[in-house]
């Protein structure tokens, strides 16, 4: 639906369209099962946006990043 609504706004109301991709790819779910894990998904949070210059998802990117996986 939401893909939908987007398409439909390009159209109707001159949004920009997306030039690669519309969602995250590799995206999963992750049930917070303890403190720990909670802790650790804050954190996570907290601070991803100050690596966004280095991220590969950014057409902007300043450097490179490997890829990073929360361990909980």
């Amino acid at each position: 639906m939401t893909t939908n609504k987007y398409i439909q706004n390009i159209e109707n109301n001159n949004w920009s369209s997306f030039v690669k991709c519309l969602w995250q790819r590799n995206f999963h779910d992750h049930v917070i099962r303890n403190d720990k894990s909670l802790g650790k998904i804050r954190e996570y949070i907290i601070n991803n946006p100050a690596t966004w210059n280095n991220d590969i998802e950014n057409p902007d990117r300043t450097g490179s990043m490997e890829s990073k996986l929360i361990e909980v």
